[in-house]
């Protein structure tokens, strides 16, 4: 990695990170834990995150028109956020796709807190998992990074189903079991989790059901307009809107590998860091519809040639920085929102199959292409076919 830029990747990771040690840390031989607690114990703050994921988008997205989907999955984040801030907790980023996080100070009671999450994860057309976790987060630039964010985060997307509500032993140990029943179960590398189940009514959502999601607010007004009698007119209005067909390009930087130590969580924060430079860069480049944040990058093209221009571009200059990408490309109707600040976020079943291409199936370096980009096939490319989440997915991998 090119660690000579590291005093302008901390501007772009947080202002207030010491400009000295992040100087320090350009030395490998000085990145210790020591450092790297120096680096971040000024962001720390301690308290309980809750994560969720949604069950089933895949096969939602397979039979509903999307601005259905985007409104039933917008629905339980609603109730989430309208607990989660009548308790006294906040959201944490933008709640992009099917997730949703919160965090809660020490101040606020676990119980009522998890009887009410138990409440929703039950309740609606549509099925989440949570997880809960008390640990110690370290919040840059709008999210929460360490060993414990990643930990309660992966739980959350990676071990849940819908209805799964999970509390980590840590989260157990910080609340009065009275009227709670917990089983234990496995979660892989993170160990054993807590299955929770309470007959508790949970406490009225009193707050805001505005959760931070990533369209403005003519479209959040469409999405709600949905629940009128007849929504045929809003649904038109929404596919006229924004609908068109795309090319989507999702790239995610290498591997995601929870961190096991805050030297791990420095490294990582400055690789994403300098994955967001180059991607902003390359694809500014070749279209005005992408979005970049975290390791991730999105991009929407008209023409397929040009997206896979961009994405040997992509690759080609993350490896001269020494970083690593997996990058998926599909092509249908997608539904594009642009967004202030020149943002656009974009939505649709090209966006969730790119998705699986990058994230589910690629490896690190991969550049595949679903089969409907290029139908007649791209030369040198290895064709490949796969089964994930009852999609079956097919296309090319292209060599370097």
């Amino acid at each position: 990695m090119a660690w000579t830029r590291l005093a302008d990747l901390a501007r772009d990771i947080a202002g207030d990170l010491p400009p000295d040690l992040v100087a320090a840390w350009e030395d490998p031989a000085a990145r210790t834990p020591d450092l790297a607690r120096a680096l971040l114990e000024p962001l720390a703050v301690r308290g309980t995150v809750v994560c969720s994921d949604t069950a089933g988008l895949s096969r939602m997205a397979s039979v509903l028109p999307l601005a259905v989907v985007l409104k039933r999955i917008a629905e339980p984040r609603e109730r989430i956020h309208a607990l989660g801030t009548g308790l006294g907790g906040r959201a944490i980023g933008t709640w992009v796709a099917d997730n949703s996080e919160m965090f809660y100070p020490p101040e606020v009671p676990l119980e009522p807190l998890l009887a009410g999450m138990v409440r929703i994860h039950g309740s609606g057309p549509v099925q989440i998992g949570w997880c809960a976790h008390v640990g110690t987060f370290y919040e840059v630039g709008g999210g929460l990074y360490g060993p414990d964010a990643d930990r309660v985060e992966t739980i959350a997307e990676v071990h849940t189903s819908g209805g799964d509500s999970l509390v980590t032993p840590e989260a157990r140990a910080a609340l009065d079991p009275t009227g709670f029943v917990f089983r234990e179960r496995q979660a892989g590398a993170f160990g054993s989790v807590l299955e929770v189940h309470t007959d508790l009514p949970g406490p009225a959502h009193t707050g805001s059901s505005r959760f931070p999601i990533p369209y403005d607010p003519a479209m959040q007004a469409l999405l709600h307009a949905l629940d009128e009698a007849d929504p045929t007119p809003v649904l038109e209005a929404i596919e006229t809107r924004h609908r068109a067909v795309r090319t989507v390009l999702l790239a995610q930087r290498g591997a995601h590998v929870p961190a096991r130590s805050l030297a791990d969580t420095v490294d990582g924060l400055f690789r994403d860091a300098s994955f967001q430079r180059i991607a902003k860069a390359v694809l500014a480049a070749h279209t005005p519809s992408w979005n970049v944040s975290g390791g991730l990058a999105l991009a929407a093209f008209e023409d397929a040639s040009v997206g896979l221009d961009a994405a040997r571009a992509l690759r080609s200059a993350t490896r001269d920085a020494g970083l690593t990408v997996s990058i998926g490309i599909d092509r249908g109707d997608t539904y594009v929102f642009p967004m202030p600040g020149g943002r656009t976020e974009l939505a649709g079943d090209p966006v969730n199959r790119a998705s699986k291409l990058a994230e589910d199936l690629g490896h690190p370096g991969d550049l595949l292409v679903a089969g409907r980009v290029v139908p007649d096939g791209i030369p040198g490319a290895e064709r490949v076919r796969y089964a994930i989440s009852g999609i079956g997915l097919e296309g090319w991998r292209l060599p370097d």
